[in-house]
């Protein structure tokens, strides 16, 4: 049996729109909890969550969540909250039997139980490495940040280009569940629809896709997720003028956003690499997205996934308005084959296998 504690940081996959946290890091760590490498997984929410969030025990992953909100409204409040559910966390890891212990990310509060159980107890803490961006992370946050990083006794990290933070260190992009790569892949509709998903804004190529989009009016982008303020107006204005511009709006349900996936032959990822927020990317919505047996198109090539065929164009609105005419038009069917058919490196390299092993090779050092 494991000797492993998983520390998420998530709620519940339902709740994720009423308290606002990140789709992706729940999903993403959901797929990481049904490795079943875990024994015991124990999740804080996030600092924001409001008092209406309870602790409880998820039977279906096996998740206990554990929050003691009183303050509803002061920063302050908050904040001591979070530091007693930490203190929380170290008595009861501190008890468990398990001696390794993997946090999702970590923080300015959360590296108070990460101290105490790394000083004051046996056990090993290591940290699941997924938001790097030391631009937002200056000054004492920062220095926290790094601190926890360079002491973990190990770090398992999602994006290449954080290699080098701890000497000992691992880099998988992202995780696909075998099962999905044995079933059938999405066939290919013809129907010449592009999805752009997530948290809409320039960082990640919102105004590029609507503009290059605009001049092909053959082809369809679909646009699903949350939009930044500032963006509303413009993807108003967009949507109202050209018809082939289409915004879903945030799916509450996730089966409601499959059904628009599976319904779309091409994924759209145009994450804007000269913004400081997006140059420790990792590739793991495209991973996702060819899971499915989808066709990628990427504004930027990642080193992570070598060898994987998927579509690559430039961040400009030419580059990319050429490439999908060019899709569209029939002339790169060879191409698109490719990209359906990745299914044997996939599973050799980013399966829950290959998570298994990266956990026990850092465990063991």
């Amino acid at each position: 049996m494991s000797n492993s504690i998983y520390l998420p940081g998530i709620v519940p996959l339902g709740d994720v729109k009423r308290y606002n946290t990140s789709q992706a890091a729940t999903n993403f760590s959901r797929n990481i909890i049904s490795t079943g490498y875990f024994s015991k997984i124990l999740s804080i929410p996030p600092v924001y969550v409001d008092s209406t969030f309870k602790s409880h025990y998820e039977q279906d992953t096996g998740i206990q969540y554990y929050a003691h909100r009183r303050s509803t409204r002061h920063l302050v409040g908050k904040i001591l909250d979070n530091i007693y559910e930490n203190l929380w966390l170290v008595k009861t890891i501190s008890s468990a039997r398990e001696n390794n212990i993997w946090y999702y990310n970590i923080d300015e509060i959360g590296a108070i139980s990460f101290e105490l159980l790394r000083i004051f107890t046996h056990k090993k803490v290591f940290i699941l490495l997924a938001d790097f961006n030391p631009n937002s992370n200056k000054g004492i946050r920062g220095k926290i940040f790094m601190h926890c990083i360079k002491k973990a006794d190990g770090v398992l990290s999602l994006s290449a280009r954080c290699m080098g933070l701890n000497k000992n260190q691992i880099n998988i992009p992202g995780i696909i569940k075998a099962e999905k790569l044995n079933g059938v892949i999405d066939k290919f509709h013809g129907n010449k629809t592009f999805l752009l998903s997530g948290c809409l804004n320039n960082n990640n190529g919102l105004e590029l896709a609507m503009s290059a989009f605009k001049d092909i009016p053959e082809a369809t982008l679909y646009l699903s997720g949350s939009i930044s303020k500032d963006m509303e107006p413009v993807v108003r204005e967009y949507t109202s003028k050209y018809s082939n511009i289409i915004y879903k709006g945030f799916f509450e349900k996730y089966e409601d956003y499959l059904d628009l996936f599976h319904a779309t032959d091409f994924i759209l990822s145009l994450s804007d690499l000269s913004q400081p927020v997006n140059q420790y990317n990792f590739p793991s919505k495209i991973l996702e997205a060819l899971s499915y047996g989808k066709v990628v198109v990427s504004a930027y090539e990642f080193a992570e996934l070598d060898g994987v065929n998927y579509i690559k164009c430039s961040y400009t609105v030419d580059s990319l308005n050429g490439c999908v005419s060019s899709l569209i038009s029939g002339d790169r069917e060879g191409e698109i084959c490719q990209c359906k058919n990745n299914k044997d490196i996939l599973f050799e390299k980013f399966t829950e296998l290959t998570w298994i092993r990266a956990f026990m090779a850092l465990e063991s050092k």
